[in-house]
Order: C-alpha cells, then structure tokens, then sequence
C-alpha cells in the first residue's frame, strides 16, 4: 500500500477502507497537475473480473464548485447523446472521446477521488499524455483543429439552435459566474477601467476613441436590445484546453487520437462556439508574451476578420507558426458548419459574443499588466464588430393588461437570484423542460432512469452553486427547490407501479416550480384543518392543476417506504408530549414506532442557535455529497422559527435571541443518505422534528413529564458548553443529576435497563469549538489536526473525540464539567456514547475560503452588538442528528433479529 498518502492523509484513510481481497491499489508514477488544482497520479491496480486494468489513473479533484460535481457530469457526458431518431445507434463519441470511471468516485473532505482508467493509444503500446506538452506548432494546432471538428461532427451529430437569445443572455451564460457583480473579473475589470466599468463606452490605454464596455457590468450594456440571428446548442465541455486534451505522441504526434478529461463544466445544452474559441485564444496564449505591440494589434484585426484568412504571410508581423494555427482553427468548423448550413451571416455573431465573452475569461488569468489591456481590447473589439451585424432583439412575452411585464428568465424574474446563479439556471432551463416533459410522459419510461439522472445531477449542481454564495432568502428557497426536485426524482426512480404516477405528478410539479418560480419560498405543509388548495401552474398544454399531495390514510398499520424512520426531537426543558393534534402523515407514522430523540442541555448551552443552525447545515451536506435533506415546518409557528432562524444567522448575522416562552414546533426533514460499504444508492429517511424550545432557566429536571420524555425517547443530545457561566453552574448540575436519577428510576416502565444502565444512545456535543477559548487550548494539546486540502480547517479525528472530551473535562475551569463527565459515563453505556465537536456558526475564513489560525473567531462586537464575521458554515451539527438516527435503526433491528 506503498504511496497511499501522495493525496493526503484523509484520502489515503479512504483507499484504507476502501480497499478489500478483491481489489487493491499502489503507487506508480505522480503526474502534473495541469494547473487545475487537481492531483493525478497512476497506480497499479489489483482487481477481479470485471474490473482486470492493471493500472489506474486516480485523480483528486480540485476543491472548488465545479470540480465538485466532476463525477456527476463524467457519468452525464457518457449518458449524454443524441435521441433514437436522431442518431444514437451511431453515436459513439464517449467511448472514443471519453476516460470512463472504473469505481465509483470516493468522499474525500468536499472533493472526490476518482478512478479512471489508463488512456493508451491505438495499438495500446503507450498513453496518452497531455497536450501542454506537445511544443506550439503545427502539431499542437492539428490537434486543436482535430479536437474543434470531432466536437461538432461527432459529440453534436444532432444539432440544436436558440434563435431568439439576447446577445447579453449570451454573455452572461458564456461567463457564467464570473458574470457576478462581486467576481474576480468584476474585480480585474474595475482595475483596468475604474470609474468607467459601468459606462457603456469606455476609453482604453492608446485606443484613440471610445469602445463600448465589454463587461456585463456595463449600465446600460451595449448589448442592450441585440441578439445574434440564431446561437448554437450542444453537448460542451465548458474547460476544453490544452491541459484536458490528452494525445498519443509516440511513436509520432497522432491528432486524431485525442481523449478528453476534466468534464466538471460538463453541459449538454450549451454554447458551442465557446470551446472553440477558448481553445482558440488558449493556443494564442503560447506567443502573446513575445509579440510586439504592432504585432497584438495585428492579431486583434485578424480575430475580429469575418473573412479569416486574408493575412498575407510575407507582409505579417505575426509568427508564421501562430498564423497557421489561427486557419488551422478558424476553418475547423466548416464541414460541420456546411452540413448544418450556417451562413455566414449566422455563424459570425455568435462567434464575436464568444471571442468577447472568452477575451474576459482570459482577463483575470493573465498577470502581465500589458496582456490584460490587450484580452480587454479585444473584447472590446469584439462587442463593437458584434454591434455592426446583430439583429434587433425584441421580448416576445406581451403581458395582459394590468400585468407586470413578463421577465426574460422564463415565468418568473431571476435577477433577484445572484447573477452566477441565474446563469446557470438560464443555461439549464432549456434542457431541463425538454427531460420534465420525457419523464411526464408514461411512454418514455424505458429511458426514465436515465432522464431522472440528469435531474439529479443538474439540481446538485444548482443547489451547490447556491449553497456556495450569499445567503438571501430567495437563494435558500432556490435551494430548497432543488433538494425537493433531486428527492421527488428519487422517489419516482424507485417506486413500483402502483404508485408511480403519483410519484410522476409530485416531480412535475416540484420542478416546474423551479424552472418557472425559482427562488420562490416553498409553502408551508398545511395542517389536518386546512383544506387542500388546488393551485395551478402553467406549462406548454395550458393552465393545469398543481399535485399537492394528500394527508395519509389514518391507518396505523400502514407500511412506511423502506429505510424511513420517525423521530420526534423533544427539548427536555419543557417536557411535553408531541403535539396531539398532529395527523398521521406529519407525525410520519404511529407514535410507536417513532424513534425519539430529546435534545438536553444547560442554561445557555446554545439550543436555540443550534436548531436554527440545522437548515444551514443540511444544505452543506447536499453540497459535499453527504445526502440531501429538505427541511420544511409542519405548522406556520414552525415555518416562522425557521426562517427568522436562518434569517438571523446567515442574513443579518446575528444571533437568534433564546426563547422567553413556549414555543411547540414541528419539523419535517425529508432526506436521502448515500448508502455505504458495497451497497449502491441511497437510503431513504423521513422524520418529524418536534421541538418545543423554551430558555435553559425554565428548566427542571425532576419534573415528570420531563423524565418520561427522556425515558420514552431512544437517543439523546447533550450539549456540553465548557463556557457556562460559572455562577449559574450549581443549578445546573443540581437539574443535571436530579435528571439522571428520575430517568434511571423510571425507564424500567418503559423497556428496562441496558445491562444496568440507561438504554439510550448518547450524542454529547462539545459546543462552541469556533471560540479561541475552545479551539486554543485543544490546538496546544495537540488533539487538533487540520485538513490539507479545502479550507484547511482544523478538528479533532473523530476516534480521538472521546478522550478529548475527558482531557477537556479534567482541565476545565470549573468542576462542574468533571461530574457532568463521570455522570454520563455512570449512566450510560461506553459502547452507546458518541461525542462531537460543534459549531452552530463555523470558523471565520480568509477571503480565499482558507482556515487562517491568526484570525479565525468568527464573532465580533460592533456597536454593543455581537455580529458573526462571515457568512456561518455550521459543522457536526446534523451529524448527530441523523447519526443517532443510523444507531437506534442498528439497534433495534439487531433486536429484531435476536428475537426471530
């Protein structure tokens, strides 16, 4: 096992577990990276049967929001293809063109190791390598223009085309979210522009008159009012350069055998002429440093010719090298471009709004000053030669009269979503209607898996870019849209017949909520007294009826799917039942059967701001790959706790103030947990959270209906504060162990002892480790490791928490937290105790997203008041939750089985 550790120690504890008799993995040979970020290297591979490559190519994706979902998008690419008609028997571009996953990709921290597997050349006597390493040239240019035609000849055999898209719609897809107003090449632009970014001309260094603003910050744009005649669409990679071009070069450079790498941009509905052109001004790049002025000039003039190739060699400051990789290029798309029959006059706009869109990406990824003002000047360039051939755009949606005006991301506006985001839901929205209609229609369900699976993997990819910007409330209630179309898509893959349309009109509906209203709050779940409210929505046969799902029949016997399980979470500090008035289908299931968790802890431990921290914690489980959850209230008192509770956090960045007084809740968290070990897929898991959260002071432990809650209920967490105020600390331990000794006395009513201790299964959480109070001394002691990949954040391993907790406990400030410590091991069993260290607002990070120890407390005072520093990234604050969840589950059907 010898090279494990080249990707780190978090992924060399994966490929422990993960290796088994059947297969076995060792270090061979560490590749460059390419300048993506990721780590590739080969390894010699042991496996069986049906995986017998001697070798592999594992590679550690970078961690960052695309690389993120790289292998949903690889799996995408290689499902992607033209339908039946159109030619799919023929269709053969991803086992050509593709590097295909021989295992499944492994979690490692927010990224993914994947397994690919060793691209070798024709006759497999060498592999292939990357195309950075093959010297500018004529060479390097054939596989560019081999690369450019197999694109279109061969990955787009059925072309597609928009040919009402405005020219900034455009633009603002091409860019994606460098687009947004807070970006870097927002940043990069101001620099070089200053006061003029969002002028619709600007005057350029040595430019003798005024250009108009390339950027989409301009105000307005100079696109404003303008549209290509029409715009191509297709299957694109979206980072096509030439480190994601992998070639045989011995026994000689061979173009036509290229293999493409890194589809974590992947769509199958985008703009094709932006791989083109990237790839195009990629090459460029390769002589740029070394032309003269005279000579960018020329080349600005000779990317901007419609005619292209009109430079007389002899008479040309250019290199002869770079000239013939402009025709090689330029003229690469012409068969397909015939075939097609794009006249020019189509064609060359939307290659000019690509060339600026491309000449703005390569703004911010050039450092020479002088090269940033040339890539600007051509997009200037750009935009102006675009001005002189668009055609006038006019917005084809008439409001009725009294109407607000239609808006131009589909039914409902999403400018109020960030402008990154908007992009790529506009980019998605057209393929996304085109699968909702396969997948409502029963005669397409032979190829209905594989439609629900580009669902999934698009909405993970939009609920990812959400969870990744700025928390608003249209950008959570954006998120929690696409966790509710990922999980109905999931159902509906998984019912049986008889409830699967049913299942059919619950996934129409959640997404044409998304395509048509996004960023619209989700209702809240209308209690047994409401009555169904049939709303309708509107889709391409007309106005329809909306499936609001019916309450459940009020049958106690009634099957709940596989893996679903209730739990009720209760706060021990007001010790009432779940409310009685709840029906069946919000309690999920006869109170029986509920699996009960209490939550329990001190005088201002922090139970507030921990449940108002759990929707922001769901949605980072969904962004790193950990299942997704949706979080909704049963009752409006619930729906308002909820959002005044992320509101609070995440919005105004303040902290929730604790309740004065009693307030009953319920939760519904709807999720689905990727399955471990050898198992594919997911499991299913539905619970109520029924909460009633009072402050710590109205707390007493020897009331009874406080103990038979805790005695009633199978899990437990604790949230352990070393911080507690130490006056306060007598009251609480007295509730404390007055607490213990009630329990213990009165489980035996409800199921007896577990080998002379309490049964219940244990959560202790050791709050606030974001404090320097916490994290300081636990870093001096040395039971802090940090991650080294990602954000770089420290913790404690997890086999390590529990005697953490006992060293934190025999040097705390005050004795308090040793008997607390002796009273949990008193009563509880070893073998039913977890321990976590959590925070309900995470660390504060550099802007570059990276754990810095000089500055990492994330409150501060300002005005009296006390702030969180940045945007709150909870963690180990669902994890006992659903873990606790996983080990009374366990239990009970162990219990089960010892019975039969």
């Amino acid at each position: 096992m010898s090279g494990l550790t080249y990707f780190g120690s978090e992924a060399e504890a994966e490929l422990q577990r993960w290796q088994n008799k059947r297969r076995k993995v060792t270090f061979a040979e560490a590749l460059p990276d390419g300048g993506s970020g990721a780590r590739l290297a080969f390894f010699y591979h042991e496996g069986d049967q049906h995986h017998p490559q001697h070798k592999l190519l594992l590679k550690l994706c970078a961690d960052d929001e695309g690389a993120d979902n790289e292998p949903l998008d690889l799996e995408e690419a290689w499902q992607s293809g033209p339908d039946f008609h159109r030619g799919a028997r023929t269709f053969t571009f991803p086992e050509r063109r593709l590097i295909p996953q021989v295992y499944p990709p492994l979690r490692v921290g927010s990224t993914w190791l994947m397994f690919l597997e060793v691209a070798l050349d024709e006759r497999a006597r060498h592999p292939l390598v990357p195309l950075t390493t093959v010297p500018r040239g004529a060479g390097k240019a054939q596989v560019a223009a081999a690369v450019t035609d197999a694109l279109l000849t061969e990955w787009n055999p059925d072309p597609r085309a928009a040919h009402d898209m405005a020219a900034q719609t455009f633009l603002r897809q091409a860019l994606g979210h460098r687009a947004d107003p807070g970006s870097l090449l927002a940043r990069t632009a101001g620099q070089l522009l200053g006061p003029d970014l969002h002028n619709t001309t600007v005057e350029l260094l040595g430019w003798p008159r005024p250009l108009p603003n390339p950027t989409p910050f301009a105000d307005p744009s100079p696109l404003a009012g303008l549209k290509p005649p029409t715009v191509a669409l297709g299957r694109a990679h979206y980072d096509l350069h030439p480190g994601n071009i992998m070639v045989a070069v011995q026994p000689a450079l061979a173009p036509n055998s290229f293999r493409l790498v890194d589809l974590s941009r992947f769509t199958d509905d985008g703009l094709l002429l932006r791989d083109l052109v990237h790839l195009m001004l990629c090459l460029v790049c390769d002589y740029l440093p070394e032309l003269s002025q005279g000579a960018r000039t020329e080349l600005t003039d000779l990317l901007l010719d419609p005619d292209e190739d009109t430079t007389d060699p002899s008479e040309s400051l250019l290199p002869a090298g770079l000239l013939s990789t402009l025709r090689h290029l330029r003229s690469a798309p012409d068969p397909w471009r015939h075939a097609c029959r794009y006249a020019h006059s189509d064609w060359h706009p939307q290659y000019l709004l690509a060339l600026q869109a491309c000449a703005l990406m390569y703004l911010t990824r050039r450092t020479a000053p002088d090269e940033q003002r040339w890539f600007l000047r051509l997009a200037a360039g750009a935009c102006e030669a675009f001005q002189t051939v668009a055609v006038p755009h006019h917005d084809t949606h008439t409001p009725d009269p009294g109407q607000e005006p239609a808006r131009p991301g589909g039914p409902d506006e999403t400018t109020d979503l960030p402008a990154a985001l908007a992009a790529d839901l506009d980019r998605y929205r057209q393929h996304l209607r085109h699968v909702n209609a396969r997948c409502a229609d029963p005669r397409f369900d032979t190829v209905l898996r594989d439609n629900l699976r580009v669902v999934v993997n698009r909405c993970t990819a939009l609920a990812t870019s959400a969870g990744d910007g700025p928390m608003t409330e249209t950008v959570l209630a954006f998120h929690d849209q696409c966790t509710q179309v990922s999980q109905a898509a999931h159902v509906l893959g998984a019912v049986d017949d008889t409830q699967k349309e049913e299942a059919r009109r619950r996934f129409v509906t959640a997404l044409d909520s998304l395509l048509d209203h996004p960023g619209r709050p989700l209702d809240a779940h209308p209690g047994p007294e409401q009555e169904r409210v049939s709303r309708t929505v509107t889709d391409r046969q007309g106005t329809r009826p909306a499936f609001v799902p019916p309450p459940a029949p009020d049958d106690s016997s009634a099957q709940r799917p596989p893996g679903a399980s209730g739990i009720a979470l209760i706060d021990t500090a007001n010790g009432q039942e779940p409310s009685e008035d709840l029906s069946e289908h919000q309690q999920d299931g006869p109170a029986a059967d509920r699996t009960r968790i209490a939550l329990w802890g001190a005088p201002r431990s922090g139970k507030t701001t921990y449940l108002a921290a759990l929707p922001i914690a769901a949605m980072q489980h969904q962004r790193h790959g950990k299942g997704t959850w949706l979080i909704s209230g049963t009752t409006p008192e619930a729906n308002t706790f909820l959002n005044d509770g992320v509101r609070k956090l995440a919005i105004e960045r303040g902290f929730p103030e604790a309740t004065l007084d009693l307030k009953s809740m319920s939760w519904k968290f709807q999720g689905l947990e990727p399955l471990t070990g050898r198992r594919k897929g997911f499991r299913e898991a539905r619970f109520v959270l029924e909460v009633q959260d009072v402050p710590g002071e109205m707390y007493h432990g020897t009331e009874s209906e406080t103990v038979d809650q805790l005695a009633r209920s199978q899990g437990l967490i604790y949230l352990f504060d070393q911080l507690d105020d130490p006056e306060a600390v007598g009251d609480s331990l007295a509730s404390f162990f007055a607490t213990l000794n009630s329990l213990y006395s009165r489980v035996e009513e409800f199921g007896g002892h577990y080998q002379g201790r309490l049964p219940h299964h244990l959560a202790v959480c050791i709050v606030k480790f974001d404090d320097p109070q916490v994290l300081g001394p636990a870093v001096e002691a040395g039971w802090v490791t940090q991650e080294e990949h990602g954000s770089r954040l420290p913790r404690v391993p997890g086999h390590l928490t529990g005697s953490y907790f006992q060293w934190l406990c025999n040097n705390a400030r005050h004795p308090g937290a040793r008997m607390v410590r002796d009273g949990l091991a008193t009563y509880f069993h070893p073998e039913r105790v977890a321990y976590y260290t959590t925070s309900a607002i995470g660390y504060r990070l550099t802007p570059e997203h990276v754990f810095d120890f000089r500055d990492y407390a994330n409150v501060e005072v300002i005005n009296h008041s006390v702030r969180i520093s940045t945007p709150p990234v909870p963690f180990n604050v669902l994890e006992p939750l659903t873990d606790l969840e996983r080990r009374i589950r366990r239990t009970t059907k162990e219990a089960r089985t010892k019975r039969t």
